[in-house]
């Protein structure tokens, strides 16, 4: 009896490689503090530099770069090819054309690449429809890494892609945390329907969904930089669009002071 226990103890305290085959390593429930820090907030994505306020035609690839974010409470790094507005353009028309045309299995959903072009209200010609399916491509193989300083996790935006390159046709699997924060927001199909309703001009659709995760912010001018990308212009360009912004209704009320630009949707 006492070799049999000491066999036990050594299998338990053996690495895993050496454990017999029958020795299953039980799984803990989800602790509430991870499942609260694991919901990625809506602004890690639209009041961020993630999707740069720019239509890019390079597109650098970095490794593990800090990502200026309006979220004090988390950093988050991010590896792949840079990912700018018409990305975000690009995912948003995939949520939104899946509720029309797609079939939707939790956040998987299958559809055709010509209607995520319409869904942008972009030509569906086949130049549109290669760009859309490189930037899937892009945000299925970018990787991004959350951390508060004691907890970390990686995750994708697109977990699972699949192109059918004869039937412009594609097979999208969201990452469960970026669909949730998407969904998060107060009227998403009245986000994405304004945003597409905009010209196509990356400062005025990143502040647009920059100002949508909350209902009052002062935005510093010093932190508009970092927080565009470096894409955020002169102040003087800041202001007109902006103001453009106020007039065609697309932002709440605004104004100035010498921080930066106060926005309330009253």
């Amino acid at each position: 009896m006492l070799y049999d226990e000491f066999d036990r103890l050594e299998s338990e305290s053996a690495p895993a490689e050496r454990r017999p085959a029958h020795a299953v390593q039980r799984s803990t429930p989800i602790l509430h503090n991870e499942a609260v820090f694991m919901h990625l907030p809506p602004s890690a994505l639209l009041a961020s530099d993630l999707f740069q306020a720019v239509y890019a035609r390079k597109r650098p690839v970095v490794s593990r770069l800090p990502l200026a974010s309006t979220d004090s409470a988390r950093t988050m790094l991010y590896s792949g090819e840079r990912l700018d507005q018409f990305d975000l353009d690009v995912l948003l028309a995939c949520m939104e054309s899946s509720a029309h045309t797609g079939r939707r299995t939790g956040t998987c959903v299958g559809m055709m690449t010509g209607g995520i072009a319409r869904a942008m209200k972009r030509p569906d010609d086949r130049a549109t429809r290669r760009k859309t399916a490189l930037s899937l491509q892009r945000m299925a193989c970018g990787l991004l890494e959350v951390s508060n300083g004691r907890l970390h996790y990686t995750l994708r935006i697109i977990n699972r892609l699949l192109l059918d390159s004869t039937q412009d046709r594609c097979v999208v699997e969201f990452s469960p945390q970026v669909f949730a924060a998407l969904r998060s927001l107060p009227d998403m199909r009245s986000f994405t329907r304004s945003r597409f309703a905009l010209r196509a001009r990356s400062l005025e659709r990143w502040l647009h969904g920059m100002v949508y995760v909350s209902s009052e912010m002062c935005i510093p001018f010093d932190q508009l930089g970092p927080l565009s990308g470096g894409c955020a212009g002169s102040r003087t360009a800041l202001h007109a669009t902006v103001r453009q912004l106020c007039t065609a209704g697309a932002l709440p009320v605004q104004g100035e002071d010498e921080a930066g630009i106060v926005i309330s949707r009253g």
